[in-house]
């Protein structure tokens, strides 16, 4: 795949041109791009996986020239909330959302460890670690519950053995 065939096929991915405009500001949206082999890339395609932002707690948005598909498997981030991370922390999150896509599994801690481990293996260690710890500190209610916690144990344990980064 080109360079430029696999820039196509990610723009595709996001359903509202504001949400790829929102991402460029602090380059996330480069980052991420980099972040993902063509392979990604194609499988975001093929499994019709599309990228969409909120405004929490409820929102309308207004998506034009919605492809037609059996099934969409759309990933909703909430502006407000990637507003208080870090570039690389916004990308470790998106990341960590695709991951939830390309590797389903039915228990709910087995499905985060593995959506973790996405973004893991693109580089991202470190960055889902601190988003996880900074939510939740600043998000107690929404984000500091068992599953959270065990998700920083681990990936501390992971970036103390060297194995990731």
């Amino acid at each position: 795949m080109t360079a430029e065939e696999k820039g196509s096929l990610f723009r595709k991915r996001f359903l509202q041109t504001s949400f790829g405009q929102f991402l460029q500001i602090r380059n996330e949206y480069s980052i991420l791009f980099q972040a993902l082999s063509d392979e990604d890339v194609q499988r975001l395609d093929e499994m019709n996986i599309f990228f969409c932002r909120s405004y929490a707690p409820s929102c309308v948005t207004e998506l034009k020239h919605t492809p037609a598909v059996e099934t969409m498997r759309l990933i909703v981030f909430e502006a407000e909330h990637l507003k208080k991370l870090s570039p690389e922390e916004v990308v470790a999150i998106i990341l960590h959302e695709i991951g939830h896509v390309f590797n389903p599994h039915q228990d709910l801690q087995q499905r985060e460890f593995n959506a973790d481990d996405f973004a893991i293996s693109k580089g991202y260690g470190k960055h889902i670690k601190s988003s996880l710890t900074k939510s939740i500190s600043t998000e107690p209610t929404a984000f500091d519950n068992p599953i959270n916690r065990a998700r920083v144990k681990r990936i501390t344990e992971l970036l103390k053995s060297n194995t990731i980064k």
